[in-house]
């Protein structure tokens, strides 16, 4: 049994810069270096040689003495203190700088700040990202969040004209199409690298090598770029989907980093290798894995979210599954029981109402594998490696009271995956309400059988009695489509279904919609990114899904009903779905196209949770 409870801070991840140990793979901490940057201006380098010498002093004093005529770049050098003329002022400070050492380097260590972010765009064999439009140069800028840096270097023999070319064209598209203020801001953070990129004294050399994109996050991890072409109809190269990594990295950062609040962090997986499989297993699939673990009690929290890690078996995006899965993890109630039937497995009839301490102490038996049920939901992304934390807050009261727990997780495929996932329990304040009941509602399932629309008929109400001294009911369900091709609406991972549920006879309705389900870009937009999605994925991720996108982590949907209940009496709840093709239901539904096809078909879970 697995007992780990550790007093954690997100502070854990420190914004000072790491001391390693460091390494030249993807998701190794990245070591300091040093790079020539044209946008760095020695000061006082007149003769703009990238050094600061004894002859940008001699060339001064001939300014001085009206033996040397400046062009007016040079006097703007060398007219350090910008008073609009040039004199023994502007050479003590020279001299100062040439004492100090001054260069025109560009310094990992020195410029790390803990919240910004790094992407290199390496010139070596394809030209795709470095000839791009200047449209899509511009909107690398545009799209690109304040705190990351760019950096542009070159294999070619041509590495100088190739790096002076390109500054020359984003000094033009910063000229014509950004203020005054974001000029001076990309020009602190656009790096323009004269140097042969894979004959640097350092290790971006070799990390380079092969690569013409890479980053460096917020927690100071290498990190792939993934696929930077137009995942609709996978063409192009597309140097402002680079963006995207950016943004990708603040979530990260705004996530796992910079939130201060103290949580109790209870570990379920620790980079469990993982095939694959589902609940039952079976097959050519792997089977679940499970994981006994001890919770904290759990009325002493308000608040729990889980972590989930899952890169792939080498860290790399190509050890990865190349499609879409639903993953899912339970928690089991477990039960008390008397002993095995004939058949040498658990006899549900031989049920014990008694806890786990009551049980063990009476010298019965206890079964962890009984009464499972989901508590968080995510879907995997195409051939990329994924990071989310997501707040399950409701299911604290399939925790409750805490103590051991079983915990099953599947992916519905044959992934390649390291699973961590963890949990964090935030400490309720005094008084606060302790979700402590639920009661299981609805699953999912198919929208037909043998041609006939029979989800709704399989979804009948539920009546349910809250006890008398309850405080709170809170509905909660995850709910994803999923099927397309198959049906004349492409249902229901590309449509759109409204759920519709009713308390008591309508004396409380409420719903749960997805109009974003079909369309072009939903997925791929810089905004949707933001909630987590991870980008570049080598699939179609871009299109809006029922419910969900690859690569993100599916939120619960949450409904206060307790000024609907009647405490103590009999409630009734009810569920059903309609088309909604144009955001409004419809009486009919798609007409299938593919019988054999991936028919329609919704994943769902939901429970009252009911807490005192």
């Amino acid at each position: 049994m697995k007992f780990i409870i550790i007093l954690l801070s997100s502070l854990l991840f420190s914004n000072e810069f790491s001391e390693g140990p460091y390494g030249n793979g993807y998701y190794d901490v990245a070591a300091s270096f040093s790079v020539k940057d044209l946008n760095i201006s020695v000061e006082g380098d007149v003769n703009q040689d990238d050094i600061l010498n004894i002859q940008d002093i001699i060339i001064v004093v001939g300014e001085i003495l009206g033996t040397i005529s400046l062009d007016n770049e040079a006097f703007s050098i060398g007219d350090i203190n910008n008073d609009s003329i040039i004199d023994i002022l502007d050479i003590v400070k020279m001299v100062d700088n040439v004492m100090s050492g001054q260069s025109s380097d560009w310094v990992f260590e020195e410029e790390w700040t803990g919240d910004e972010s790094y992407i290199f765009i390496h010139y070596q064999g394809s030209s795709a990202l470095w000839y791009a439009a200047d449209i899509y140069k511009q909107q690398l800028l545009s799209n690109s969040p304040d705190n990351v840096h760019y950096f542009f270097i070159s294999s070619r023999s041509s590495y100088e004209d190739d790096v002076t070319t390109i500054k020359e064209q984003f000094d033009e598209i910063l000229f014509s199409s950004f203020s005054e203020d974001e000029q001076s801001h990309w020009k602190s953070h656009l790096h323009f690298v004269p140097q042969h990129s894979l004959s640097m004294d350092n290790w971006l050399s070799e990390a380079l090598n092969g690569k013409s994109s890479m980053g460096i996050n917020q927690m100071q991890q290498i990190m792939q770029t993934g696929y930077l072409g137009n995942p609709a109809n996978f063409s192009g190269t597309y140097i402002n989907y680079l963006a995207h990594e950016a943004i990708f990295y603040d979530y990260q950062y705004r996530t796992f980093i910079e939130p201060t609040e103290d949580y109790n962090e209870v570990e379920i997986f620790d980079a469990v290798d993982y095939g694959g499989g589902g609940y039952g297993g079976g097959g050519s699939w792997s089977p679940t894995i499970t994981s006994i673990v001890e919770l904290p009690q759990t009325g002493n929290y308000d608040r729990v979210s889980v972590e989930a890690f899952m890169p792939c078996a080498d860290y790399t995006d190509a050890s990865c599954d190349d499609y879409d899965r639903i993953a899912s993890m339970a928690i089991c109630q477990g039960v008390c029981y008397m002993d095995y039937n004939s058949s040498g497995t658990f006899d549900p009839d031989e049920q014990i109402d008694e806890t786990y301490e009551e049980c063990s102490s009476n010298g019965f038996s206890w079964e962890f594998n009984y009464d499972c049920h989901e508590i968080a939901e995510w879907i995997t992304p195409f051939d990329r490696q994924p990071h989310s934390l997501t707040d399950i807050s409701p299911y604290l009261a399939m925790m409750y009271p805490g103590g051991p727990k079983m915990f099953k997780f599947y992916v519905s495929g044959w992934p390649n995956s390291v699973i961590t996932l963890k949990l964090r329990f935030f400490e309720a304040p005094l008084n606060a309400l302790v979700r402590k009941e639920f009661i299981p509602l609805w699953g999912g399932g198919g929208f037909y059988s043998d041609g006939e629309f029979v989800y709704n008929d399989n979804h009948q109400p539920i009546a349910f009695n809250i006890p008398v001294d309850a405080k709170k009911v809170e509905f909660t369900t995850y709910i994803t489509g999923h099927g397309w091709g198959s049906d004349s609406g492409n249902c229901a991972e590309f449509c759109n279904t409204i759920h519709k549920f009713t308390v008591n006879g309508g004396v409380a309705n409420f719903q749960k919609d997805h109009p974003t389900a079909g369309s072009n870009n939903y997925c791929m937009q810089p905004s949707t990114i933001a909630q987590g999605v991870i980008p570049n994925q080598y699939g179609t991720w871009g299109y809006g899904r029922q419910g969900w996108c690859p690569g993100l982590d599916v939120k619960p949907f949450v409904q206060d009903i307790s000024n609907y209940i009647s405490l103590g009496d009999e409630n009734i709840i009810e569920y059903e779905i309609c088309w909604a093709p144009n955001g409004s239901c419809t009486s009919s539904w798609p007409t299938i196209t593919d019988p054999s096809g991936y028919l329609a078909n919704i994943h769902m879970s939901s429970a009252l949770i009911i807490s005192y």
